[in-house]
């Protein structure tokens, strides 16, 4: 599983994911967002993402607080989908 490392604040989609492998193809332009917040870092998903932004297997669907090790991934668990899965690693 790939590790991204997040220091500072941006949006996550296909530019930062391309060179992961071919399952990028499901990332949209921008598929969530790693922001601080009241000191403490946050996810929250792109409303106009394709495909829906899980964290810990679990569709975002409103923005959290996110810890270091917790894995984000690109799909559906409805459907049993999960693509590029990642750990977030803050540094």
């Amino acid at each position: 599983m790939k590790v991204l490392h997040v220091n500072t604040e941006l949006p996550i989609g296909s530019a930062q994911l391309k060179d992961w492998g071919p399952e990028f193809g499901c990332v949209s332009r921008i598929q969530f967002h790693l922001y601080r917040e009241g000191g403490a870092w946050m996810i929250r998903h792109e409303g106009a993402a394709t495909n829906m932004t899980l964290l810990d297997g679990q569709p975002l669907v409103v923005p959290v607080a996110v810890v270091a090790g917790q894995e984000v991934a690109v799909g559906n668990p409805a459907k049993g989908i999960k693509r590029v899965p990642m750990r977030i690693k803050l540094v």
